[in-house]
């Protein structure tokens, strides 16, 4: 039961950051390449497109989402491969060295996107964040 539980711990802080992330995107930020995709698969024309950007809500645009994607990796790798404590620093930092290659790739004009080191340490830092709330749980060891 311990270890259900502790699954479930770990399922939702993959998907409750990962949903409100989505649902945020479609919300207020309609020129993201990723709502337009969906966007035109779908055929929605529901996304606003006339949000008056305040202090808070560019934050939220331009680093918190991608500190939730970065968290809730670090969660569905924890639970993809398990291990002990070290595996819980080393999925850290590759969640932040993919975090840090993928704003490489945006700078150097691979893939599409804008490139901002704030979101190297944001990304970072919601790593970490994640990396400790597992560690200090101990879901490293109740999981697998």
């Amino acid at each position: 039961m311990n270890k259900i539980k502790e699954i479930a711990f770990v399922v939702m802080n993959i998907a409750i950051p990962l949903a409100f992330g989505g649902l945020f995107y479609c919300a207020f930020a309609p020129d993201v390449i990723l709502v337009k995709w969906v966007s035109s698969h779908l055929g929605s024309h529901t996304i606003r497109s006339n949000i008056v950007d305040t202090p808070v809500l560019l934050f939220m645009r331009n680093h918190l989402l991608d500190m939730l994607w970065s968290y809730s990796l670090v969660f569905a790798i924890q639970l993809i491969i398990g291990g002990k404590k070290k595996c819980v620093l080393s999925i850290t930092v590759l969640v932040t060295l993919l975090g840090t290659t993928l704003e490489l790739l945006q700078f150097t004009g691979v893939i599409l996107g804008t490139s901002d080191v704030l979101d190297v340490v944001f990304e970072a830092v919601a790593a970490a964040i994640a990396g400790l709330i597992i560690i200090r749980r101990g879901t490293y060891e109740k999981i697998h």
